[in-house]
């Protein structure tokens, strides 16, 4: 419950700080910078409080692109509304089936798959790839190193 207060606090006052956009330039080319840039400034914020916890546990270059592009796919005019229907949604069967029915349900569910798309073609790295496929495609079984971190960070919103 704190978790997901926390995650629309986040997503209500995103920070980000003037150091960020350096950071961002270390780790992403320019044309992944443009990708990520396009996204809302409540999930560049997330992207960047996942990559600095990755950079936290000395994770390598490839796991932090990951960490900056994981959401890559989520469209920029995707509300705060949209999202926590989505949630409760996806955890209350009586209403998945109504939720199916609904273009930004289907967009929250593929946003994974469409950012690793936009990822490859904007020249991520095969090890980053790996790594959001991995997240994207029954990660519990998955032992790519790094995995798990990203994971951990991620859930922390």
């Amino acid at each position: 419950m704190w978790l997901r207060i926390r995650q629309v606090m986040y997503y209500l006052f995103p920070r980000t700080s003037p150091h960020d956009s350096d950071f961002i330039a270390t780790i992403l080319n320019p044309q992944q910078q443009a990708l990520f840039c396009s996204l809302s400034l409540p999930d560049q914020a997330h992207a960047i409080r996942v990559a600095r916890r990755m950079q936290r546990r000395n994770a390598p270059r490839f796991a932090l692109e990951a960490a900056l592009l994981h959401d890559c796919g989520k469209p920029a005019d995707f509300r705060l509304w949209m999202r926590i229907a989505c949630v409760i949604a996806t955890h209350h069967p009586m209403l998945t089936h109504w939720a199916q029915q609904k273009p930004w349900f289907q967009i929250y569910h593929q946003h994974g798959d469409r950012g690793l798309q936009l990822a490859e073609a904007h020249g991520s790295t095969p090890e980053a790839l790996a790594l959001l496929h991995a997240c994207l495609h029954d990660p519990s079984t998955n032992t790519l190193p790094w995995l798990q971190a990203l994971q951990q960070c991620d859930d922390l919103g």
